[in-house]
């Protein structure tokens, strides 16, 4: 709201108070002067400038209490996974956790949907180490064949679970459980496109994208189930099985391209990828 001023027989317009009131103190007084303003305007406007950093300061201080909530949130995934093996894939696992950190274990509360965001944690953090692991092995792998590159991708994904070998059959319940297949399903196919874009050759069509995809996620849930059952000596059995299902794969993706009018949408419709 502008503000006149006048000084002799002229008028200053001060486009904001704060230059209104600077000008008002300059003149205050002079032979002939006199401030002509409205009282009512500049405590509206401080009052205004107060509410906003109110605001700003509130909206500091959340933020603030959430980055403070998600590290805590961390640190008790991190401590559960170190207890997976005495307690499982459960809430009692985050309750000893947040014991451990030194709040009640009543805490684990903050969890909302139980033991599952833990298996979620431990996905997420797989497949960040897991991408790393394929930008690091680039090199290493240029020598390889397609398959010989699938081996080793899909290989060293599925030895991240082997620690927790004897509890996964529970991980996997809770991830194909009902209530949590929709956020837990994004998840398993991140690291199925993780390893078809760093590794795969043939990007060229629809069909051999969401083929591939499709073929990678169904070699990996069968390796990964056979991986539950074996006892051979650093699991060989598991990884001469997924040899063989790579080759297999090989093979039936040349002969779906043999067939130009095979339904793609039968495929595609089965798998939500981040790149469709």
């Amino acid at each position: 709201m502008a503000t006149m001023v006048s000084v002799g027989r002229g008028f200053v317009r001060a486009a904001r108070p704060k230059v209104f009131r600077m000008a008002a103190l300059q003149h205050v007084g002079g032979p002939g002067c006199r401030r002509v303003f409205s009282t009512s305007s500049i405590l509206f406007d401080a009052e205004a400038d107060q509410a906003e950093a109110e605001r700003l300061a509130e909206f500091e201080a959340q933020l603030a209490a959430q980055v403070r909530f998600n590290e805590l949130r961390g640190r008790v995934l991190e401590l559960a996974l170190d207890l997976v093996p005495e307690y499982g894939w459960s809430s009692e696992a985050l309750a000893v956790a947040c014991a451990k950190e030194g709040y009640s274990p009543q805490m684990h509360g903050i969890f909302k949907r139980g033991a599952v965001e833990l298996v979620e944690y431990f996905m997420d953090k797989c497949n960040r180490k897991h991408q790393q692991m394929l930008v690091d092995m680039e090199e290493a792998m240029n020598s390889m064949t397609v398959a010989e590159k699938l081996h080793v991708a899909l290989k060293t994904r599925l030895e991240m679970v082997v620690p927790y070998k004897d509890t996964w059959p529970q991980a996997m319940a809770l991830l194909l459980h009902p209530s949590s297949i929709v956020d837990t399903a994004p998840k398993a196919f991140s690291a199925m496109d993780d390893i078809f874009y760093n590794v795969a050759v043939d990007h060229s069509t629809m069909m051999t994208r969401h083929f591939e995809r499709a073929g990678l996620t169904a070699i990996y849930g069968a390796t990964e189930l056979f991986l539950l059952q074996d006892n051979s000596e650093d699991h060989e059995a598991t990884w001469e099985f997924l040899r063989r299902r790579i080759g297999e794969g090989k093979c039936a993706k040349q002969t779906v391209e043999m067939l130009p009018l095979a339904p793609l949408s039968a495929i595609v419709g089965m798998f939500t990828s981040k790149n469709p």
